[in-house]
């Protein structure tokens, strides 16, 4: 009975080395996860779990023991409590949808559902709902020395190349002028991790425009933050600039002093060991050129 079970209602996820465990009250189908998704499932765990369980029915909650507010997110509120960990609720007037219960150590997520209607219909996009997974994951992954970041990224000649810049840069656009040339890992989401070998770029499955994501990853060859110009070229950063776009780029979690103090410590480790540069560039491909030259000269 027991296998049967785990059969019908897990699976695991890796996301930069780190397995999602997903569970659910209900049976799992060949229709609960979009394709996406689905790219980054493996057969066995890995040494890194976080444990994501989905139940369908909401427990009495009384929010004068869930602890202080520590972030407002609309339609979210965010509770942490300093024996229990962190909560989460989202309501409609007054009326509970979903909430989130994270252990302490951030390694478990109970998550209950009012309805069983998003989950019928399958085809989820995230294993957590509308809830970003990063609220859950980044604890853990910034203890792995890895970091969510709001970017673009793909393989080029065996080497990562990660696009930074506001919305509307051009990380898209970048992907689209190299589409033919490239393996892309995410047009909107990847993962920084640093390995005993270097650092490496890893996709994930949140992405922007286009639908292309890969659980793949590869070396990271440097850092190019995005100016949309009349020219192609190259600028050297310096660390704190390297830092400053680290830090507005950082997909935002449940803060706490611990999280941003390890956050702020990864990117001066990046700043200092991974080349970065603002990228101009326009729209007639002769982008390429500068990326081989950049290549050549590593």
């Amino acid at each position: 009975y027991k296998q049967d079970w785990v059969k019908n209602h897990r699976r695991y996820f890796s996301l930069a080395g780190l397995t999602i465990q997903f569970e659910s009250d209900l049976p799992i189908t060949e229709n609960t996860f979009h394709d996406d998704l689905k790219k980054f499932i493996v057969e066995q765990p890995g040494e890194e779990i976080v444990k994501v369980y989905h139940h369908f029915e909401i427990p009495s909650v009384d929010t004068s023991k869930l602890g202080k507010v520590i972030k407002n997110e609309d339609p979210w509120t965010f509770y942490q409590h300093e024996k229990f960990g962190i909560s989460a609720m989202r309501d409609n007037h007054g009326e509970l949808f979903h909430f989130v219960d994270i252990s302490k150590d951030k390694r478990t997520a109970h998550l209950y559902h009012q309805s069983t209607e998003i989950y019928n219909n399958g085809n989820l996009h995230l294993l957590t709902y509308s809830l970003r997974e990063v609220a859950i994951l980044a604890h853990t992954l910034i203890d792995m020395n890895a970091c969510y970041f709001h970017c673009s990224a793909f393989i080029y000649k065996g080497r990562g190349f990660v696009f930074l810049g506001h919305s509307g840069a051009g990380k898209s656009t970048m992907i689209k002028l190299m589409r033919e040339h490239v393996k892309i890992l995410c047009d909107e989401t990847n993962i920084i991790k640093r390995e005993p070998d270097g650092y490496k770029v890893y996709g994930t499955w949140n992405h922007g425009e286009l639908p292309d994501v890969s659980a793949d990853s590869a070396p990271l060859a440097g850092l190019f933050v995005l100016k949309q110009d009349s020219i192609n070229a190259l600028r050297s950063l310096r660390g704190v600039e390297i830092v400053a776009n680290l830090v507005a780029r950082v997909f935002k979690s449940i803060y706490t002093p611990e999280l941003w103090q390890k956050q702020l410590e990864f990117f001066e480790d990046i700043a200092a060991n991974v080349p970065a540069y603002e990228l101009s560039f326009d729209k007639s491909g002769k982008i390429k050129e500068v990326l081989d030259s950049f290549l050549e000269e590593q």
